[in-house]
């Protein structure tokens, strides 16, 4: 298995290498997945870190459950259409 660090980082001359084993790679077409791939992922953390930014600032207090109106199922607050009781 290939180091996808050395694909990056030397392509021509991991293609070379592959081409001495008679493998055939779309190397480009890898690298551009790669490329993809690290964008989304970059994307996801940015996100992740944008959320705990907002949970931090978000007041102990103001970290509730949200509670249905009464009446609305079997038991003050309960949800609707769940009673609570097992199958």
């Amino acid at each position: 298995m290939l180091d996808v660090t050395l694909v990056r980082q030397h392509p021509d001359r991991v293609r070379q290498a592959l081409r001495k084993r008679g493998v055939d790679a779309d190397l480009p077409a890898f690298l551009a997945l790669d490329a993809e791939f690290r964008r989304a992922r970059a994307a996801v953390e940015r996100l992740r870190g944008e959320r705990r930014r907002i949970s931090a600032e978000t007041p102990e207090g103001h970290r509730t459950w949200v509670r249905w109106p009464s009446g609305t199922g079997s038991g003050a607050g309960a949800r609707p259409g769940l009673s609570g009781r097992r199958p």
